[in-house]
């Protein structure tokens, strides 16, 4: 795990080493997005050298690759619907190269993250755990899903580094961002277990940034923070919370369960 400690504190020193500069350089914000697109790349290919030196075989999560097609191009094409009318309903004009840098900077976190957490982080807990080979009914208590568990808090709590040195509305907000993107993880894990898919987990990820932020990002819909306060954000948490355990998780063991009962299943 130190090697997953080391580039998670890498990836936070630049983060806040970038936060300092604008501070003082306020110039350079402007190229920021570039900056850490090109970071993440390097990171990707880094994740990857990881995945091969742990002996992960990547070449098995590209299985079931007509259906993932057919469903991809379906999120997509309602994506760009979405886009559009958001577009439209804005009168706003974007130019084509930064709706494509857009989608492309959003493919990037999701592609990093995506073979980080979901299969090296994930994978490496689960080679830590205890792997009883007699068969458990008890979901919970499976290495799998002990190490769902773990690497989706790691991610959550990854996201932390959004916080940077903002004002407490910020704070809290972003806190809610954790625990959101728990819940999130979790599905995500869900998927890659049933699917065996790692690019269309990625693509599921990046369309929810792409989709996201386009709003704050490209059409510059902000939503104004500065008066959330401690009220706002524990009402904020139990909105939340409760979609997790009632959305989220209830419908990742939905999808993962039914490859976690068969006993001959495997991972690697």
């Amino acid at each position: 795990m130190k090697n997953i400690y080391k580039t998670i504190g890498v990836f936070f020193s630049i983060s806040i080493l970038t936060r300092i500069l604008i501070i003082y350089i306020p110039s350079i914000e402007i190229w920021v997005p570039y900056f850490f697109f090109l970071v993440r790349i390097c990171f990707i290919f880094y994740t990857i050298y990881l995945i091969n030196y742990f002996k992960i075989n990547l070449k098995n999560l590209f299985e079931n690759k007509i259906l993932v097609t057919i469903i991809s191009a379906v999120f997509i094409y309602y994506s760009i619907d979405w886009v559009n009318e958001a577009i439209t309903e804005k009168h706003a004009i974007i130019s084509i190269p930064a709706h494509v840098f857009f989608f492309v900077r959003q493919m990037n976190v999701g592609i990093f993250e995506e073979l980080f957490f979901r299969v090296l982080v994930f994978t490496i807990i689960l080679r830590k755990q205890d792997n009883n080979p007699e068969y458990s009914h008890k979901l919970l208590q499976k290495p799998i899903a002990k190490a769902t568990l773990w690497s989706s808090l790691l991610f959550g709590l990854v996201h932390l580094i959004n916080i940077g040195f903002e004002s407490v509305p910020v704070v809290l907000s972003v806190c809610n961002q954790v625990i959101s993107a728990i819940g999130i993880g979790i599905l995500f894990q869900a998927i890659l277990l049933r699917t065996k898919n790692i690019a269309f987990v990625a693509l599921i990820h990046g369309l929810v940034d792409y989709l996201g932020g386009y709003n704050s990002k490209m059409l510059q819909i902000t939503t104004d923070v500065s008066q959330y306060g401690y009220k706002e954000a524990l009402i904020t948490f139990l909105v939340i919370s409760l979609a997790n355990f009632i959305i989220l998780i209830p419908l990742s063991m939905i999808i993962a369960t039914p490859i976690l009962q068969k006993q001959d299943w495997k991972w690697e």
